[in-house]
C-alpha cells in the first residue's frame, strides 16, 4: 500500500465531465483504490484548486462560484487525505529549489515535493508529469500509466 499526492490538474480535470481527461484520471483513482493506495492532497493544491475553478472561463478557469467550490473541496476533503504544512516544509523547499535551480512558477512544483518528502509521500499523480521528472526524489506519473499498469 503506497501514498500518492494528487496534483491539482487532475482534480480539475476530473470537474470537467464528459471529457477524456476526466474519464481517465476518475479511473486512474479507481484503480489506485482498488490496490489499496492512499491518495493525498495539501493545502496548497486546495488552494489552486479553489483559484482555478473560481477564475472566469475567459481567463482560463472553470468559472466556478465560491459556494460550490467550497463544497466541492468539503467533498474532496473527505475523500483524500490531507498532508498538512509544518515546519519541516519550508528548509526542504528552500533545499530543493537551491540544488535544482527552481525559479518563477517551478518554486511551486518544489513547493509539493517538499511537502511530499516531508510526508514520506514519493508518488504523484499528475498530468504535468515533465514539470517533475528531474526531482529523482519522487516519481510522477500520469493517469494514463497507472491505467496501462493495471490491465
Amino acid at each position: 500500500m503506497g501514498r500518492w499526492l494528487v496534483d491539482t490538474n487532475i482534480l480539475l480535470r476530473i470537474q470537467e465531465e464528459g471529457s477524456h481527461e476526466a474519464a481517465l484520471a476518475q479511473e486512474a483513482l479507481a484503480r489506485l483504490g482498488e490496490r489499496e493506495d492512499i491518495a493525498c492532497v495539501t493545502p496548497q493544491v486546495l488552494v489552486e484548486f479553489w483559484c482555478a475553478m473560481t477564475r472566469p472561463a475567459e481567463a482560463n478557469g472553470l468559472g466556478w462560484n465560491p459556494e460550490d467550490t467550497g463544497k466541492r473541496i468539503e467533498e474532496i476533503r473527505r475523500e483524500f487525505e490531507l498532508l498538512k504544512d509544518n515546519e519541516n516544509i519550508f528548509p526542504r523547499w528552500l533545499s530543493l529549489v537551491s540544488h535544482y535551480g527552481r525559479q518563477g512558477k517551478q518554486v511551486h512544483d518544489a513547493r509539493l515535493v517538499a511537502v511530499m518528502l516531508t510526508h514520506g509521500v514519493t508518488n504523484l499523480l499528475t498530468y504535468n508529469f515533465a514539470d517533475f521528472k528531474s526531482y529523482t526524489e519522487i516519481t510522477a506519473v500520469s493517469p494514463a500509466d497507472i491505467v496501462q499498469s493495471a490491465k
